[in-house]
């Protein structure tokens, strides 16, 4: 054996027991769950991952120091090829869509749309437990963890489906192996002792919350497809309402579901409430801001539509296709044709530029929901309704139930869905201003009918009176 040959060994060596070191201080470090530990652990496993790049070990221990600082997009940076709607992505036609999105916007223009990808699936235990074993020992036991903390990361991303596959095959995963090995574990069996240790009742837990929320939605999405567009929101603002800590990207997606079930129902200014929550959140959904722009466009509000359709289009002209890697907040409209979607939007601004010279008047009843002629008490209770819902300092309480992992301040949202929610009241409060003026001035026709009726009854009668008293005279 030449001395070259005994140097690279040695190097290997060297660098092997180097890894081990680092691995077993950050695995200590990790221990004391203190951020400072945590950021220290995390620089001795890129160290490790530099000299061993395919060390599992390493990469457990770094995904699970990124879930402890809350830096859910890095995990799934790091385990990206195992999130199944990717794997599906990959696999299928170049896309992956939820088959509940579809159904839902299926009023969307064509080029919107696009062919369904069957998701990946998640066997059952009993009917195919040669299949799974095979699988779990084919991969290894050191890749469990990946079920475990990219199901959790992907559950805080507000991936929900992609959460309850890892999670559940986590499980199944754990399962098998205790079976497989008994009742014995190593000492290093850090996936084991943490899957049935803490790690065991925040998987309960998630996947307790992810089952709650997917069949929420799954029931809005039913009733929409049944028509019942009332009913739909109804399950969906159980979510947006409801309970604290759902995550941000998925609350979003409710609220823009929720917007297309208004808009379908007619209730136009409750559809433009839920753009703006989607948009506080998310302020890159083309969607949302498509979606209001045709509302503002409806009611003739051109200037609030027009300034929609600039932003669509600074949206689009600035990349929009750049942003496909943040998941956590899940755009539909993707893979699209962005010179064609600009020249689209162009066509539009200037069919509404042309609709607002020829014509410049607000649809005041169909914001109110109130039909023409209405009377002033009904546009009163009006006004009464949608005030008490759409004040501006309850605009932004549904994001106290967020779990934000974006790097905006909670403030700063909160700000922004306040302006949004100020400008909707001011327009209810302009409308309801314009139809009671149309209210008083029908009223003061009818008041100057009647009077004109009794004048013409006085002369009638005055005549009928001249006319006896001359006859009695002849």
């Amino acid at each position: 054996m030449n001395a070259l040959t005994l140097l690279q060994r040695h190097l290997c060596l060297s660098s092997r027991k180097l890894v081990e070191r680092h691995l077993g201080h950050a695995k200590k470090l990790l221990l004391s769950n203190e951020p400072a530990d945590i950021y220290c652990a995390l620089n001795l496993l890129d160290t490790a991952l530099k000299l061993s790049p395919h060390s599992e070990k390493a990469i457990e221990l770094k995904a699970r120091a990124l879930l402890c600082l809350r830096r859910f997009q890095d995990v799934a940076n790091l385990l990206h090829e195992f999130i199944p709607s990717l794997k599906a992505e990959t696999l299928g036609s170049g896309r992956f869509f939820d088959t509940e999105k579809v159904k839902l916007l299926e009023g969307q223009p064509a080029e919107y749309r696009t062919e369904v990808v069957s998701n990946v699936r998640c066997f059952s235990l009993f009917p195919s437990k040669g299949k799974l074993w095979v699988t779990f020992s084919r991969k290894g036991e050191r890749e469990q963890f990946r079920y475990v903390v990219l199901g959790q990361a992907c559950c805080h991303l507000g991936m929900m489906q992609d959460a309850m596959v890892l999670l559940s095959n986590g499980k199944r995963a754990a399962s098998a192996a205790v079976r497989k090995h008994g009742t014995s574990m190593r000492e290093d069996d850090f996936i084991l002792d943490s899957m049935f240790g803490p790690d065991s009742d925040v998987v309960n837990h998630l996947l307790h919350s992810i089952k709650y929320l997917l069949r929420r939605r799954a029931a809005a999405l039913a009733a929409v497809e049944a028509g019942l567009y009332l009913e739909a929101a109804r399950h969906l603002s159980k979510i947006i309402d409801g309970r604290r800590g759902t995550p941000q990207a998925f609350i979003s997606e409710c609220c823009l579901y929720q917007a297309t079930a208004y808009h379908a129902a007619n209730r136009l200014v409750d559809a433009i409430a839920d753009c703006n929550r989607c948009l506080a959140l998310n302020p890159m959904c083309a969607e949302a801001i498509d979606i209001r722009a045709t509302i503002y466009e409806t009611i003739g509000c051109f200037d609030d539509c027009l300034g929609d359709l600039d932003q669509l289009r600074a949206l689009y002209v600035s990349g929009f296709q750049n942003h496909k890697s943040m998941w956590f907040y899940r755009p539909s409209i993707v893979d699209i044709d962005v010179q064609g979607s600009i020249d689209i939007v162009n066509s539009r601004l200037a069919a509404v530029r042309e609709r607002w010279s020829i014509h410049d008047t607000t649809d005041h009843h169909r914001i109110l929901g109130v039909s023409r002629g209405c009377s002033r008490a009904e546009a009163e209770r009006a006004l009464v309704v949608l005030s008490l819902k759409h004040r501006p300092d309850k605009a932004a309480h549904f994001i106290d139930q967020c779990e934000f992992v974006d790097d905006r301040k909670i403030e700063d949202v909160k700000g922004q869905a306040r302006l949004m929610g100020s400008n909707l009241f001011q327009l209810i409060e302009k409308s309801y201003t314009g139809v009671l003026a149309l209210v008083m001035e029908e009223e003061m026709r009818r008041e100057m009918r009647g009077n004109i009726n009794d004048l013409a009854l006085c002369k009638a009668a005055s005549i009928m009176s001249f006319w006896v008293d001359t006859r009695d005279i002849l």
